[in-house]
């Protein structure tokens, strides 16, 4: 009683789908005695009402079949093909058949106006297969927008009113690391170094300085030991 509502078809030995009349235009929520130009139905008024409705079984009608194909479900993904049918009544149509029949031709015949539904047939629908190169497209399209939605986003954040609450937020100020094991082992290595290379020079100096003084009192002795002409 509600739509969508699927009907199955009749089959055929053959097992070719088939369907009455009246499952059609149910289907399409019409009735063969509703007036064709969709007011009321033509059975349920009064003799003036009916006298002044003109229904599909006296106009005719066309139907719009449509049968959709698809291999695809919302919920499954790609699924075993299947089909569906989908009547619509084209509103304010109708179809009319004019077949003669000659009782002696030329002279005499009888014209029969014979007013039916016509079905019109489209076929259609969608089929999936999977494509390297548009799922390669889409996924650089999709990173592209996302980096470029994401530089966009940041900007008005830090450029924008409340700019800087969102500096202090991405941009965290840290003080001074305190220095680790190895670094004060290492910094403490090189202290020593340097406290050996300044006690070495201070050595060497202070050698340097006991050879100049040994060389100026050899001097002075060998001054004092030569005879006075």
């Amino acid at each position: 009683d509600s739509a969508p509502c699927y009907i199955k078809p009749q089959q055929t030995g053959t097992k070719q789908d088939f369907f009455t009349l009246d499952d059609l235009l149910a289907a399409a929520s019409v009735h063969i005695d509703d007036c064709s130009d969709g007011h009321g139905h033509g059975t349920s008024n009064h003799t003036s009402s009916i006298s002044s409705c003109q229904t599909y079984r006296d106009s005719g009608a066309t139907v719009f079949l449509n049968i959709y194909w698809t291999d695809f479900h919302k919920y499954k993904g790609k699924v075993e093909p299947h089909y569906y049918y989908s009547p619509q009544v084209i509103t304010g149509s109708s179809f009319k058949q004019t077949i003669p029949f000659y009782n002696q031709y030329r002279e005499s015949r009888t014209l029969m106006n014979a007013h039916a539904i016509k079905v019109a047939v489209l076929i259609g629908g969608e089929f999936h297969q999977f494509n390297s190169v548009n799922f390669l497209m889409t996924l650089t399209t999709a990173l592209g927008l996302l980096a470029i939605a994401t530089t966009i986003v940041d900007n008005f954040m830090l450029f924008g009113p409340k700019r800087q609450h969102y500096q202090q937020i991405k941009y965290e100020r840290a003080g001074e690391a305190p220095q680790s094991h190895n670094e004060h082992q290492h910094e403490q290595t090189e202290n020593n170094d340097e406290s050996l290379e300044r006690s070495f020079d201070s050595e060497n100096n202070r050698e340097s300085e006991s050879l100049l003084l040994a060389n100026e009192e050899q001097q002075l002795s060998g001054n004092l030991n030569e005879p006075f002409l």
